[in-house]
């Protein structure tokens, strides 16, 4: 799934976890939200998907999709409740929501590039991760296609969410 989907979900799910936890303790609720976060990455990853590119050519293009699928993502929605609402504590809990939900492909990029050992719990969930992607994985990996309105559609109606709450 491209990054601004999961950024999407997560930002969703950070405006959840303010409306639910934004009265009790910060603390937990930022962990909650951060948890619900790591959750959607996985069940969005089990929905069929496309991608970019295929495995074999994302060092070709990896810098490109770093910069305008990721950090594009992020800066977008967090710019957005920003300039709507300033440095709040929403602001936190939609940074969390965010956070969980690109963290899975940021431990798996981190592997990838030898910054984090394949082994022990990170082994776990690498294959976890990847065994979710039943629908095209490795060298049989979707590439984007019209099936994948669904996260063009996930992708607005967060930033709806964003702006109308």
């Amino acid at each position: 799934m491209i990054a601004f989907g999961h950024t999407g979900a997560g930002a969703s799910i950070g405006l959840l976890g303010y409306s639910l936890y934004k009265d009790s303790n910060p603390i937990l609720g930022l962990g909650y939200t951060a948890g619900l976060g790591i959750i959607s990455h996985y069940i969005l990853d089990f929905v069929p998907h496309g991608h970019f590119v295929k495995p074999a050519k994302l060092h070709k293009y990896l810098i490109p999709i770093l910069v305008g699928d990721v950090f594009l993502s992020v800066l977008i929605f967090l710019g957005a409740d920003f300039l709507k609402e300033g440095l709040t504590l929403r602001f936190l809990y939609i940074l969390f929501g965010i956070g969980g939900s690109l963290l899975p492909d940021i431990v798996d990029g981190l592997m990838e590039i030898k910054y984090l050992p394949r082994n022990l719990l990170f082994k776990i969930e690498y294959g976890f991760h990847k065994g979710l992607h039943w629908h095209g994985k490795d060298g049989k990996t979707r590439l984007l296609d019209f099936i994948d309105i669904w996260q063009i559609a996930l992708i607005l109606y967060s930033l709806f969410l964003m702006l109308k709450t």
